[in-house]
């Protein structure tokens, strides 16, 4: 499998994951990952965290607000 692969598994089940999750489970550096993650967003199975939605979900805001994501297949 690729990686691309591998993180939109991930997303999947986890249903949400920040950008340090995910760049500290696949080994990959933050600015790949977004590059990875990007590619799901451009395709709709995956959206991007905004602002406004901090606070909202149950990841800890440990990170800036637009570097979690959340499956929407």
């Amino acid at each position: 499998m690729s990686i691309l692969v591998d993180v939109r598994n991930y997303v999947q089940q986890h249903q949400q994951a920040s950008l340090s999750d995910l760049s500290n489970h696949f080994h990959t550096p933050p600015d790949a990952m977004r590059g990875i993650v990007g590619q799901w967003v451009v395709r709709g199975k995956i959206k991007q965290c905004q602002p406004a939605a901090c606070g909202q979900c149950s990841l800890s805001c440990a990170s800036a607000p637009g570097d979690s994501y959340e499956w929407v297949g």
